[in-house]
């Protein structure tokens, strides 16, 4: 069985809210402080081994990362939010929304998720001054967007069939359209 067929079987079965609210705490505990909070210890002695200084400019390092981390985090949490209610699932795919969801951050892109998690990640970087973590969080885009093309916008089309496409080709994939709304 692929990685495919298995997101199909995880979305043909119905999820309690104690277990999409177990699911999205793991996703955040590991998404939100494990990976970057690992990145960021990889970052610092990449910096020290290889005698990259930093780009430290306070206090614009800290108010600029902080907003971005701030945004990124609330953009992330609404998107969480309205995958618990709306679409009756989460973003981790062992336990997928069980309808398309349009509306929320969704009206303004379609991964709107990945999207928060990477202004998180940027955010962090240049709280940081760190130019080998804004490199890794570079690289955790690059990495999202292929997950997303090679694998999760098949399984949604799989999924949903017209009604996604129809979506997908009318939202930009990460950078949210703020004028006209869905």
């Amino acid at each position: 069985m692929g990685l495919f067929d298995l997101f199909l079987k995880w979305h043909r079965k119905e999820y309690s809210l104690a277990h999409r609210a177990a699911a999205s705490v793991i996703g955040l505990v590991l998404f939100m402080f494990l990976i970057p909070w690992g990145l960021i210890a990889l970052a610092g002695a990449l910096e020290r081994s290889l005698g990259v200084a930093r780009f430290v400019v306070q206090p614009l390092n800290m108010v600029f990362g902080a907003l971005a981390v701030l945004a990124g985090l609330a953009f992330a949490g609404w998107t969480v939010a309205v995958q618990l209610t709306t679409g009756r699932g989460t973003p981790v795919p062992a336990v997928p929304p069980k309808r398309l969801i349009v509306s929320g951050p969704y009206r303004y892109c379609r991964n709107p998720m990945v999207m928060g998690y990477i202004l998180y990640c940027f955010g962090l970087s240049i709280w940081l001054g760190s130019a080998v973590l804004f490199a890794f969080a570079c690289g955790l885009w690059g990495i999202g967007a292929a997950y997303i093309k090679l694998i999760e916008e098949k399984e949604l089309e799989a999924r949903f069939g017209d009604a996604y496409r129809e979506y997908r080709d009318s939202m930009p994939m990460f950078i949210p359209r703020l004028g006209k709304k869905r």
